[in-house]
């Protein structure tokens, strides 16, 4: 599944066959070296399916390019973290 990425409204998301968003991510800037991860959601028929995870990793990835920290505030993005520590371990906010 693909993920877009609209930088002017901070988010990363997924469209489905209708063109309408089935799962997002949210932040924001902190200041110019650090972003806030402030809401994910997966609309329920979509669950299950590991797309948190490839959200999270994309926005991982966009902090990496821009050299950029993560703080993590939703609850979704905390886990992760938490989870998979060392995946995110070099762009967390510390």
């Amino acid at each position: 599944m693909e993920v877009l990425h609209d930088k002017s409204d901070r988010i990363f998301y997924m469209l489905d066959n209708d063109r309408k968003i089935f799962a997002e991510m949210c932040y924001s800037y902190l200041d110019s070296s650090r972003i806030k991860i402030t809401h994910t959601w997966v609309d329920s028929e979509y669950r299950g399916q590991n797309l948190g995870k490839i959200l999270m990793d994309s926005l991982a990835d966009f902090a990496r390019q821009e050299n950029l920290k993560i703080i993590p505030l939703c609850s979704f993005a905390v886990y992760m973290v938490e989870k998979f520590n060392s995946l995110y371990s070099d762009i967390l906010d510390k």
